[in-house]
């Protein structure tokens, strides 16, 4: 019975000490951690960081511009669909990211490359289907109910198209 035990026990040892050398790292590089410019394409990188600010860096890491805007996925807009003008991005210009349904109201919208709102739709100046400015409560209904879920982009035609999130009850419904 004791050496029965004994070997429970040394087994259990033996697996507890396998999983601690088997463990996962704990800390990462940051930056950028390999570049071979042999193997990739010189390019970009347009990203929203934790800061809450959209950046766009080279391969190398080197910040090369920020815009005061989060984006949620910042977009740029390709210059042959924006009359020739570089550096315009679609980025959210205020509010909490994603469909959070937390009071806070959200406005998504073009910026150049000064950070100058171009274009914006949501929160408290929403231009509708006719250019025309309204409120949070405009013609379409939607109000601040409305929120940017993920994908956009801005189409030949220059409309943007938006994946949105509109929460509503449902009469006979009950969240439990």
């Amino acid at each position: 019975m004791v050496v029965r035990v004994a070997k429970i026990l040394l087994v259990g040892l033996f697996c507890l000490f396998s999983l601690r050398a088997l463990a996962i790292p704990s800390v990462y590089p940051t930056g950028v951690t390999i570049y071979d410019p042999a193997k990739a394409y010189n390019s970009y990188v347009l990203f929203a960081g934790q800061d809450r600010k959209t950046h766009l860096i080279d391969l190398n890491g080197n910040e090369v511009h920020q815009w005061p805007y989060n984006g949620f996925p910042p977009v740029f807009i390709d210059p042959a669909i924006n009359g020739g003008k570089r550096g315009h991005v679609l980025v959210q210009i205020s509010g909490e990211t994603g469909g959070r349904a937390n009071n806070s109201v959200q406005s998504i919208g073009e910026v150049d490359w000064q950070g100058k709102v171009i274009w914006q739709w949501g929160g408290a100046s929403v231009q509708d289907a006719y250019s025309g400015t309204g409120t949070a409560t405009d013609a379409s209904g939607y109000g601040t109910h409305i929120r940017q879920h993920h994908d956009w982009r801005r189409l030949p035609n220059g409309n943007t198209v938006i994946l949105v999130n509109y929460v509503t009850p449902v009469t006979g419904w009950k969240a439990e």
